[in-house]
């Protein structure tokens, strides 16, 4: 079997993230000319976010070309192409978190990073609190052919980043993309017609035993039923994939309880 090393080319600030930000430690903005030195840069993502290596052989994947399988981590891969690229020695300290509000609570303990990985609400959060700093003018360098996400971002992440502000700056200076993820709704087509599925309001379901959830075409989620909301834990509420959408909520007469993080945005 033909192995190839899984080498995935990381632009210079892309070791990222769900949303990516610069935190104010020591920034990698080097030249290669002024320091010989390794730089150390230190990044926090979300656990299992990246390739970290060690594949056993079942884990391999086939392609005509060749097959893939994990040996080193990928920052590793990263420090390897960076130096190729630009000849200054890098050194990557990477470290995980499992929930931006964990994130959050290391930062404000004192626990530095250059680069740090939280979701949506929780950039807003730190660039409400004055937690981050800006990206280089070289991040935005579209000249730079290893600039791969100025480059190559989707005209709609793009805008929906240079339009949203914080405090009248836009997402962009502090934050870019990285992952993206839609859901969608299958349904049997032997069992339901495109015509009855168009008008299916998927947004609902159980939030405990005797306890219903609906979001309406007006966004007004409504809890109803008897008895006690289920206990969630941050970014696993039942509507929380739906939280843009949601302008009203309304609690009926028979709840007992609300759960932990059931409106935690």
């Amino acid at each position: 079997m033909h192995k190839i090393k899984k080498k995935q080319v990381l632009a210079a600030c892309v070791i990222s993230a769900t949303l990516l930000s610069a935190f104010p430690g020591e920034m990698l903005h080097v030249n290669a000319a002024e320091s010989e030195d390794e730089v150390v840069l230190r990044v926090c993502n979300w656990e299992e976010y990246i390739d970290l290596g060690d594949w056993s052989e079942e884990e391999t994947i086939d392609l005509p070309e060749g097959d893939i399988i994990g040996i080193n981590p990928m920052y590793e891969d990263f420090e390897e192409w960076y130096y190729e690229t630009y000849g200054q020695r890098v050194r990557v300290e990477y470290s995980c978190f499992g929930t931006n509000e964990e994130l959050y609570n290391m930062l404000t303990l004192g626990d530095k990073y250059d680069i740090v990985c939280p979701s949506e609400y929780m950039i807003m959060k730190m660039m409400a609190e004055d937690m981050l700093v800006p990206f280089s003018e070289h991040f935005f360098d579209v000249s730079d052919e290893n600039n791969d996400y100025i480059r190559r971002v989707s005209p709609f992440i793009r805008e929906t980043f240079e339009t949203n502000q914080i405090n009248g700056e836009p997402w962009s200076k502090y934050a870019a993309g990285y992952m993206w993820g839609v859901t969608g709704i299958l349904y049997n087509p032997d069992i339901v017609s495109e015509e009855e599925a168009s008008t299916l309001n998927a947004m609902e379901g159980m939030c405990g035993d005797s306890l219903e959830w609906e979001i309406s075409n007006s966004g007004v989620l409504t809890i109803s039923g008897y008895g006690e909301m289920e206990n969630y834990s941050s970014g696993n509420a039942p509507w929380y994939s739906e939280r843009s959408n949601i302008k009203k909520i309304k609690i009926k007469e028979g709840v007992t309880t609300i759960g932990n993080y059931a409106f935690y945005y």
